[in-house]
């Protein structure tokens, strides 16, 4: 959102859904605007020689993963107050993230070796409501990531087996997945007849 932010700012003029105003050039010979929709969306297109082509981005979740991971990768990853603060805007809109900002997130905080304890609660209730967004690689990172950072969640680690052991997906595990997710589930000390 920072960087949509930014350009609408530059410009002086309001964005709401349906909106659309031409920005600065992105790319050489290529002319950008950008809209907002009504799901907070961001279309951007860009028209030029080669054609038409347009990317949507959610600001919300995307800019809260990839503000995870430059906190994770800073040279001091244990900025208290940086966390702390993420943190507390994290929890108030994790519900807006897809399944692979969620992968993202979980995976940042776990390199960081951060265990926010109520955004790892919110995100253990919304990851079952949203498992048709993940494929099996990014489930076993987030069970993997919630092992590692030792939250022993029951319910999700029993949604997530449920939805990767069902007949129609097990061709998409590899001996890579399985491998991952009976770690994850040694290391939160738990056992899953299936596996």
């Amino acid at each position: 959102m920072a960087r949509v932010s930014s350009l609408h700012q530059s410009f002086g003029r309001v964005a709401f859904p349906g909106h659309s105003w031409p920005c600065p050039l992105l790319f050489r010979g290529f002319q950008t605007s950008v809209t907002f929709n009504a799901r907070r969306a961001v279309c951007v297109r860009h028209f030029g020689p080669a054609g038409t082509f347009c990317t949507l981005e959610r600001p919300d979740g995307d800019s809260l993963a990839n503000e995870a991971w430059a906190l994770a990768s800073r040279s001091d990853p244990s900025d208290e107050a940086a966390w702390v603060e993420f943190e507390a805007r994290a929890e108030g809109r994790c519900g807006a993230l897809r399944g692979a900002e969620i992968v993202r997130l979980l995976y940042a905080c776990t390199v960081a070796r951060r265990r926010p304890k109520r955004l790892l609660a919110k995100l253990a209730q919304d990851i079952p409501e949203k498992l048709p967004q993940f494929d099996a690689n990014g489930l076993c990172v987030c069970l993997h990531s919630f092992a590692q950072l030792r939250s022993r969640e029951e319910k999700l680690f029993t949604a997530v087996m449920r939805r990767l052991l069902h007949p129609e997906r097990r061709a998409e595990l590899q001996p890579t997945h399985l491998t991952s997710l009976l770690y994850s589930h040694a290391r939160v000390l738990m056992s899953d007849r299936s596996l």
